[in-house]
């Protein structure tokens, strides 16, 4: 598995413990900790969007040099 899969299993991983434990405390106090679960939800969104840009950047790298080694000669408008 690549590290970029390894990173994004990971902070899902801990965004379901994350949530889970703000569950449990609001059970147990009532008080919702609602900026701090804005913000940590917030970082591992922008975390997933970092990895799809450099996941979509890596296949048009690798798109472009297959095109380059086939000989291929492509026109795009």
């Amino acid at each position: 598995m690549r590290f970029l899969k390894k990173l994004l299993v990971c902070v899902y991983f801990y965004l379901a413990l994350f949530i889970t434990a703000a569950l449990v405390i609001f059970a147990v106090t009532g008080v919702e900790p609602t900026t701090l679960i804005t913000c940590v939800v917030g970082v591992a969104g922008i975390e997933s969007m970092l990895g799809a840009i450099i996941k979509t950047a890596e296949v048009k790298k690798e798109t472009k040099t297959e095109e380059n080694n086939n000989g291929a000669v492509t026109c795009k408008s």
